[in-house]
């Protein structure tokens, strides 16, 4: 299989630049690295730029991921995010997704790997132009974010991306080991998150979108596992405690319950 290599513009970090589409992976030296301290206090992220409720919901989150050309391709729209991202000192992040606005990014595509890369780096070249060339983390959306953490080269070749990005990543709390490993080697920072309004199963999975209750719909159930997280415990649709330590909480904005749980949080 040919390994695909983005021709990503310089970035920041200031990295060499001698990828080229085709070449084998090559690492970065150590020396190169000039990634920002991770936090240790837990933040809240979303996912915008997707013709919800971004005006209502900015001012309440830390990370925006907001799309950038694959489950939704409007240049308006993405610019105007960015630009309410900016009044509210929340940190931008691309949601990078397979390009499938049918679907909006929530079904696998039938994709050779040369073809979703290149889609992956126009989406990425879409954020950069509109923000000063730079982002602070990439998040994939919806089946790239499932299929990513159990498919070695994809999530291999997304590290890639956050390399020559200076991004972060926002992974699943319960990402393999060996993917974390990988990442380690890269010198990626991951940021492992859980979510607060969407149901999880006892092996710490989200309950498909397609199950009945897999998307909470109270308030106050949302805040309950906000706080659960918070404390590094999860509690499953079965009622199986799950054990893990998040960096980040997603809530989605087309979840208007969500958007009352999050003013709450935000407001107590």
């Amino acid at each position: 299989m040919r390994l695909f290599i983005a021709k990503i513009r310089q970035r920041t970090c200031h990295f060499p630049h001698f990828f080229y589409k085709n070449a084998l992976f090559s690492a970065f030296s150590k020396q190169h690295l000039n990634y920002a301290k991770a936090s240790n206090n837990i933040t809240i992220n979303c996912d915008m730029g997707e013709g919800f409720s971004d005006d209502l919901v900015m001012p309440y989150v830390d990370l925006a991921n907001i799309a950038c050309g694959g489950h939704i391709d409007d240049k308006k729209l993405l610019q105007k995010t960015i630009k309410l991202a900016h009044q509210y000192k929340t940190k931008i992040g691309a949601h990078i997704s397979y390009p499938d606005k049918k679907n909006f990014g929530r079904v696998k595509m039938n994709i050779s790997l040369d073809n979703l890369l290149e889609s992956i780096q126009t989406q990425l070249d879409n954020i950069l132009k509109f923000n000063d060339n730079k982002i602070y983390h990439i998040k994939p959306h919806g089946a790239l974010y499932h299929t990513a953490s159990s498919d070695f080269k994809l999530f291999q070749q997304i590290l890639f991306f956050a390399k020559k990005t200076c991004a972060k990543l926002i992974v699943p709390f319960n990402l393999h080991k060996d993917l974390r490993e990988e990442a380690n080697i890269q010198n990626i920072i991951l940021l492992n998150e859980a979510f607060a309004d969407r149901a999880y199963d006892d092996n710490g999975n989200l309950l498909k979108r397609t199950k009945t209750d897999s998307i909470l719909s109270d308030p106050q159930k949302i805040n309950e596992q906000f706080d659960n997280i918070k404390n590094n415990n999860l509690t499953s649709i079965t009622g199986h405690k799950i054990n893990y330590k998040a960096d980040t909480i997603c809530f989605h904005s087309d979840n208007s319950p969500s958007l009352i749980a999050l003013q709450k949080i935000k407001n107590a």
